[in-house]
């Protein structure tokens, strides 16, 4: 996260304390490499990640319980990206309506609609290769 006040970092601090045996840090600060608030966000865990797997998540999204074994489900040898676009559901509001309709037509079209980089596009994952 971008500001050190954020009022999500206590409770942070809360699930380590509540895990002590799984490594963790708390990431905080912006690195400003492009225009794109959510690319400058990620970019820190990417260079402190200490393992061959990367997870980018938004805190948004609500995943399922077998979120990392169907994103692992889907790799290969030949594979480079494995992606799970989110499909938005019960949106509450105008605005909410409006990145419902944007992430669950538009963005997956975009995605769908590369057919020579998609291995496999059904329901709501992508594995590029």
């Amino acid at each position: 996260m971008a500001d050190a006040k954020d009022p999500v970092i206590p409770l942070i601090g809360e699930a380590r304390q509540r895990h002590p045996s799984i490594p963790a840090k708390t990431l905080v600060g912006d690195d400003l490499i492009s225009a794109n608030p959510k690319l400058n966000n990620c970019v820190k865990g990417w260079n402190a990640a200490s393992h061959g797997w990367v997870v980018l998540a938004d805190s948004n999204v609500l995943m399922p319980r077998d979120y990392l074994v169907r994103l692992m489900a889907e790799w290969q040898r030949d594979t480079g990206l494995v992606c799970s676009t989110p499909l938005v559901s019960r949106p509450s509001g105008f605005w909410a309506e409006v990145e419902c309709a944007f992430l669950n037509a538009h963005q997956a079209l975009a995605v769908c609609g590369r057919s020579r980089w998609i291995r496999v596009c059904g329901g709501q994952k992508h594995a590029l290769a």
